[in-house]
Parts: C-alpha cells; structure tokens; sequence
C-alpha cells in the first residue's frame, strides 16, 4: 500500500492556475494557486535569486487546489515544491503605469512558440504590458493564413487575429513579421513571392484589419542568410519596394521596417542600400547574439553605414537579441540563468545609450533551438530571471538618456554608465557593469550613493560610498551635482549618439513600378555578395528583368541601363508599357569587362524604368587575369598537406594532387565542419595587404556546402560568414578582402576582441556541410595589396 501511495505521489503534477500570479506588488501580500491531479504535500519552499532558502510555507488545500499567500521585498524569488521538484520564478516589482517607452520591447515570437494554449497567450500579454514592454514582436506565416489566393483566414489555428486584438486590448502593440510566401505562389528560389500584385492585394487587406495593432511592420526576417535563400539584395528589396508603395498609397503610418539582417555584411548591405532601402524604411533594424562587450565594433559598423548613406539619423531598432543558455532542465541552473540576464540587459543599456530607438530581447517564450535555449521564461511560463532583470531595467531606464560614462582608472575592469530621468532631475542613475565573472565585488565612489538596487531588483545595503555586490550588472543612484565632476562624455556610445543627431536625408516616395531580375539557375548562381556568371568575362549572356506594374494605370517609360565598369556593355529595350496591375519581361544582354577597376569581383548594372535596380555580377577569370589586375601580391606556399593542422569535426585526410593542396573529411552525427589550420611565416604582416585571392574547388552535387576562410588571432577567430566558393566542382578564382571577415562566436576567444592583422598567425580554408563527405582542394593563395 505505502508503495502505491509513493507511486501517485511521484506521478503527481502541479499546474499554476495562472502565470500573472508570479508577477506580483512589494510589500503586498499575495495569492498563489495551483492545481494538483494526484496526491501531493501541501509544503512549499521560498528561495532567494542566490538560491538561498528563506523558510517553508504550508499551502491551503481544497480538493485539488492548493492556495499559498506570501508578502514579499522588492526582487525575484523561487518558489519550490519539493515533492514534485517543481520551481516557479517570482518577480516582485511595481507594475509599469503611465506611457510607456517605446524603447522597450520583447521578441515575443507567441503565435509560434505559444500554441494550444490561449489562457497563457493572455497572460503573457498581460505581464508584459504589466512590465512597460511597448511592442511583442509576432510572426506571420503568410501562407498560413492564405492557403488559396481566394482564401483570406487571420485567424486559423494559430489565433494570429485574437492575438493582435489582445495586444490592442492591454495596449501592447505588435510588431508585425511577414515570414514566408504562400505555396501557391511562383517564388524566386522557393522564397521570395514573384506575383507582387497579388502581394499588394492580399496586404493590403491585412492592413485593413491589423493597423491598429501593429506598432511596425518588418519586411521578411534575416534575408541575408538561409532566410532570404542566400540570395542578393536586390531580391530582397524588390519585394521591400512592394511594400513601401503599398505604404504609400494606403497612407499606412505604421513604420515599415528592414532590412531585419543578422550580420553586418557589407556587400549585401551596399546592394541594399543602392537598391533604396533607406530611401524606403523608416526603421532600420538588425539582430545580434554577440555578447554585451562585442558591441562597440557592431553598433559602430552599422552607424558607419547609416552615415555613409546619409542617414545617420535613421532610427534603429534591435529586433532580436538574446543570450541562451543549454538545452534540457525547464529552467536553466542558476548560474546560466544570471549569465543570459546580464547580457541581455547590459545589451540593452548599451543599446540605449547609443541612441537606438527599439530594443527586443529574443525570446519570451520557453524556446530550444540545436543546443540552446533562448526563453526568458520556464517551460510552464513562469519567469526567469533574464524576464525580471528585463523588468527592473525598464522601471529603473525607462524614457532615461545617456549622459556620459564615470571616469574610471585604467586598470578598472567595470563600466559605469550614466543616465538622466526626467522624473528625477536631480538624480543619475549609474549602471555598472562588472566585465569580470561575478562573485564579491567592491566599489567604493568618490560620492555617496543614495541606493543600490540588483539585476534583479533587490535593494543593496549602501555604506556611504561603498556598495558590495555579487552580480555583473547593478543600479546606484547618486546626486547628480555629485557624480558631475566625474562625469565623461568622450566615450563610444557619446560619439554613436553624435552621429545619430547629425542631418538625414528624408525618405522619397515609393513609385508603382517594381523591377525584379529572374535569374536562370543554370546560367547564374547567386549569393549574398551578388551574382556569379557561369560564363568567362567578354562573353556575353542575358537577363530576365520583370516589371510590375502596382497602379491602375497603364505606364509607358523609358529604359535607361548603365554599368559603373567602361568596359561593360549592356543592351536593352529603349522603352516598356507596363498594364495597370500587371507585370512584363524584358531581356537584357550583358558582357562583363575585367579591368583593375572590376578586381573587387563585382561589376555593377543599373537598370532603371520608373523604378531603379541595381545588380552585381562577376564572371569566371583565371588566376592569371586576376593577379594582372592586382598592384603587389605576396604568393603563400600552401601546397604541402604537411604544413596543415586537422581540425574538424570528423575523420580529416589530407592530400596533394598535382600543384593542388586537399583535405576531405568523414562526418558522423552532429555538427559537420572541417577548417584545417597553416601557420603563416612569422615574418608576415598581414597589415600590408588587403585580403586573399584564391583559387580552390569544392565539390557537391547537392550544393549543401559553404565554404569559407579564417583568420585566427591568439584570442580570437574571424571568418567569411557567407561562402567564397560555390560548390560546383570547377576551379574558381575569388578574391577575399580582409573587410569581409566578421568575428565567429562559435570558436570563442574574447569577446572583445577586433580583427587585428599584425596579430593573425593562422588561416584555414574550409567549410561547413550537411553531408557526410567534405572534398576540397586549394591550387593558390595569394596576398593582394
């Protein structure tokens, strides 16, 4: 009998009755119900954000319901029932009231992530509208809600259409996601919708019914990479360019968003930028999971690009942004919990002080992905801690403005952050940031602190001027007539937020037409970097360019096409007529020149007919031809395998073919990657020159490879984060500029870390695959100045 008893006990769950009872008022007491199925204790235990026990408490039982009241201090706390070993976050903090600022938003991700579940659904709304969040970021699968073009369903059994009324009702707005295209629909690489008719018709429907509940609109989501089909730009923004007119003519205010990048890649970037994205969007936006002390470089990169196209104004938002932690426990153990809290948030200060407009930690919901996972709360929707250090970040920076950083000794291993609050005057608030693991700090200020507060919201006892703390990120508050004389303003963030008050250019008018090239995939291969022609320079061959006509009138326009290279000729119709709400093909013929002047591997076309598009190409060359175009090149002798280092994730074997350096590797389960390592003669500078060119070949009939370069430094490793070379066998010349290589988080080193070339002492070439063979071979490496 004892052991069937122990049997039910075991089996037993416990289910909170809601998750908004988690969030709950200071000082106040509060209810907590849960509901059993099977007999269980009725004990509970209270744990601190340390994970420091602070006393049982014996639940009320009534049937199956358990009832609990407890009055708690400012901060997060556990609540555990240990018969079930269930642990359930609580976040004691004021709720958000009066207007919110808009900075501060969620990936919320609800309508994919939260399904069958629409009681949690609300609550999760209700918590974030409870915690000042301003916008839930939402995706919409199109062709969810269009299977048929006559079929328009916004609700389905994702509930899209009540989550957005919900969002409306608590003041939440959304920030919309077009995900996909409808299977119906011609795409370009099964991506990327052709009929933008169609597009414009259906959309414009959806803006009837949603615009009230959107708080932005993002174009697709990371078309830089997989997403996007590894395409360039311009497929892209033919489809953004849909959308701006759209825009226009419905006088939508809602601010359209893009281009969503998940690097900052600078070719596709350009592409973009030629093409009009930000002529077009009111919102740039880009994601990252690079960690807070990384930042530096990438808010500054992205602000360079902004300035470089005359807007440095431009507002920006961070769509996504997140610090995961590993895949398994429904919560994460303490530590890693603290660890993605900290980053998220210090990302978000960081983000703040530089001036950017939107903030979106990744994700709300319970989420695992491969080996990690990115919720902000536990699987049964209580919250972590990275949610409560989310809320107490908005209740301390809310509508807050850097000011500049405290001056700090060299040797110091914290920033201190300044921020002014209208609310306040008198106060600053200091956010510290401890760039060193946690554990018991010190610091003592040449001023007293008035408060202290944790990550996590618990106030820190203040000695004067002293604070003891344990976390890597706290709040202080201190007079501001105090901290001014410490106070400097000649910091990275100052000179971001500089830049962003500098004049931009205002937005143009979309225009009713939009060109589309339709690329053959015999003929072209694409990438991010552009389009590469399968065919020698001086050949000529054709493109396929499609005009859409969105108005209602018929357009007659003229053809104007121009190459930025002399020796490039391009031959086209001299005019087209366009039928209102239709769509016309026209061909182009174009023989690509290689002068010195192309040597950067793209020759860019301009083709314009109302609208404007811009495309890249580059043809096949010998490594002849392209060394002739090169001023001082250094070659590197790379050819014996025994100069190569295996690393790789399966069985390497290295070999020479002729002149021909190769590697193949034997992949099991798991992650398929090979990048054997050569040492670069120690009397090499690689500040001398601007990049590689190589010649190689990678074979893979089911173009599952990408193929890339790296650069390793004794603390860091960067790489090409798209591929060099398309996997089709044949020996390909490609140059590779030093500005193309991007810090790789997956092979560690520090974070902070910049790409310094008189500290590089490896390359690899290499790549990543799905299939269980890797074959590659390298004839020539080659530095160019």
């Amino acid at each position: 009998m004892s052991f069937l008893f122990s049997l039910v006990l075991f089996t037993a769950s416990l289910t909170p009755q809601n998750v908004t009872q988690f969030f709950v008022v200071p000082e106040q007491e509060a209810t907590f119900v849960f509901v059993c199925d099977g007999e269980t204790s009725d004990r509970f235990q209270w744990f601190t954000t340390d994970g420091a026990s602070i006393g049982d408490v014996q639940a009320q039982r009534s049937g199956t319901t358990l009832m609990l009241r407890a009055t708690l201090s400012r901060g997060y706390y556990e609540l555990v029932h240990p018969q079930t070993g269930k642990r359930f976050g609580v976040v004691a903090i004021a709720a958000c009231v009066g207007e919110k600022d808009p900075f501060f938003c969620m990936d919320g991700a609800i309508s994919w992530l939260v399904r069958k579940n629409e009681p949690l659904r609300l609550d999760y709304i209700r918590i974030a509208a409870r915690s000042g969040v301003f916008m839930l970021r939402d995706r919409l699968r199109w062709g969810q809600i269009q299977p048929r073009p006559d079929a328009l369903d916004l609700e389905t059994n994702a509930h899209y259409d009540a989550f957005r009324k919900n969002c409306e009702k608590f003041g939440v707005k959304v920030l919309e996601l077009c995900h996909d295209a409808p299977d119906w629909m011609e795409k370009t690489k099964e991506k990327y919708p052709r009929d933008f008719v169609k597009t414009y018709e259906t959309w414009s429907q959806i803006i009837s019914r949603w615009k009230s509940t959107w708080g932005g609109m993002e174009v697709w989501n990371e078309p830089d990479i997989s997403f996007g089909a590894e395409l360039p730009a311009d497929q892209y923004m033919s489809l953004f360019k849909t959308f701006a007119y759209l825009w226009k003519e419905t006088g939508c205010d809602v601010p359209l968003t893009g281009p969503v990048v998940s690097y900052c890649h600078p070719l596709w970037l350009d592409n973009a930028a030629a093409n009009g994205l930000l002529k077009l969007c009111d919102v740039f936006s880009f994601h990252t999971y690079a960690q807070a002390p990384e930042m530096e470089g990438l808010f500054a990169n992205y602000q360079d690009f902004l300035k470089q196209e005359n807007v440095p104004g431009k507002p920006i938002w961070i769509t996504e942004c997140g610090r995961p932690w590993k895949i398994g426990p429904e919560r994460p153990p303490m530590e890693q919990d603290f660890l993605s809290a900290t980053d998220i948030i210090m990302k978000g200060v960081l983000a703040k002080a530089c001036g950017f407009e939107g903030y979106f930690p990744f994700v709300y919901p319970y989420y695992e992905e491969r080996q990690n996972n990115f919720g902000m709360m536990s699987k049964d929707g209580t919250p972590l801690r990275s949610m409560a250090a989310y809320a107490v970040m908005i209740e301390e920076l809310s509508k807050a403005a850097y000011v500049g950083d405290l001056k700090l000794s060299e040797t110091e291993s914290r920033w201190v952050l300044l921020f002014e609050n209208p609310a306040s005057p008198e106060d600053l608030t200091l956010v510290v940031y401890t760039r060193q693991k946690a554990g018991e700090n010190v610091m003592t200020l040449p001023f007293a602190v008035r408060s202290a507060r944790r990550l996590t919201g618990e106030m820190l006892p203040v000695e004067g001027n002293t604070v003891r703390y344990a976390d890597s990120l706290i709040y202080l508050r201190a007079a501001r007539a105090e901290v001014e004389k410490y106070r400097n303003t000649e910091t990275w963030m100052a000179a971001i937020r500089k830049s962003r008050s500098e004049t931009t250019l205002a937005n143009v008018p979309a225009v009713p037409v939009v060109l589309q090239y339709r690329y053959h995939p015999d003929e072209i291969t694409p990438s991010p970097n552009g389009y590469h022609v399968g065919k020698e320079y001086g050949k000529d061959f054709v493109l396929e360019i499609a005009a859409t006509n969105l108005s209602d009138q018929e357009i007659r326009t003229p053809v104007v096409i121009s190459a930025e290279d002399s020796n490039t000729r391009c031959v086209g119709p001299e005019e087209i007529t366009i039928p209102a709400q239709s769509c016309v093909t026209f061909p182009v013929t174009v023989n690509l020149g290689l002068t010195k002047d192309t040597a950067k591997n793209f020759t860019r076309i301009t083709l314009s007919a109302v609208d404007s598009l811009v495309l890249d190409f580059s043809a096949r060359a010998t490594l002849e031809q392209f060394l002739d175009t090169m001023n001082g090149v250094k070659k590197l002798e790379i050819r014996d395998p025994k100069n190569w280092i295996a690393s790789a994730s399966g069985k390497t074997k290295f070999s020479q073919t002729g002149d021909a350096w190769g590697v193949r590797v034997h992949f099991g389960e798991g992650d398929r990657w090979a990048y054997p390592q050569w040492n670069l003669p120690n009397d090499l500078d690689l500040s001398r020159y601007r990049g590689f060119v190589i010649r190689a070949r990678c074979w893979d009939p089911k173009n599952q490879t990408q193929v890339r370069m790296f650069c390793y430094q004794p603390r860091g490793a960067f790489f090409t984060a798209n591929s060099i070379l398309q996997p089709n066998g044949e020996w390909q010349t490609v140059k590779v500029p030093f500005t193309q290589f991007t810090r790789c988080h997956a092979a560690g080193g520090d974070p902070e870390t910049t790409l310094d070339l008189k500290k590089v002492t490896r390359i690899s070439v290499g790549g990543n695959t799905k299939n269980e063979t890797l074959f590659l071979e390298v004839d020539a490496v080659y530095l160019y100045e």
